[in-house]
């Protein structure tokens, strides 16, 4: 019974300074790494203080360049191609998250009548995607 109580037992540890380098690295890289992560069409957005939905992973991204040109994605589409694929997403997905991405040389009444002809479709959720303002 006695050589039990003099041997000393090995308590576990966990080294923590490993794993708080390696966590900094990750977190470093996907810092430097973000703002080069977006992707989409090459559009000059306005400035505004904030945007009106939140523009998360699920939601589409429609832009239109200087010229008027429609993408649905970073995908050019014709003006019959786009009330296509928006037809069918609706069906797929009636609750789905629609981001504008307007360049600011293009014409504003373009922009207005794409938003309500998504409206008109039944999408509830469209946003402007604008350039935070710089305090």
């Amino acid at each position: 019974m006695s050589s039990r109580k003099n041997r000393q037992h090995a308590r576990p540890e966990i080294n923590m300074t490993s794993m708080i380098d390696v966590v900094a690295t990750l977190l470093l890289v996907f810092v430097v790494a973000a703002p080069m992560m977006t992707s989409g069409v090459n559009v000059d957005l306005p400035v505004g203080a904030h945007s009106s939905i939140r523009a998360d992973n699920d939601a589409v991204n429609i832009s239109i360049d200087r010229q008027g040109n429609l993408f649905v994605g970073t995908r050019s589409v014709t003006n019959a191609q786009f009330r296509e694929q928006m037809r069918a997403l609706r069906e797929a997905n009636p609750k789905a998250n629609i981001v504008i991405s307007g360049d600011t040389a293009s014409r504003y009444g373009r922009i207005l009548e794409l938003m309500s002809e998504l409206k008109t479709m039944g999408f509830a959720q469209v946003g402007l995607k604008t350039t935070p303002e710089r305090r």
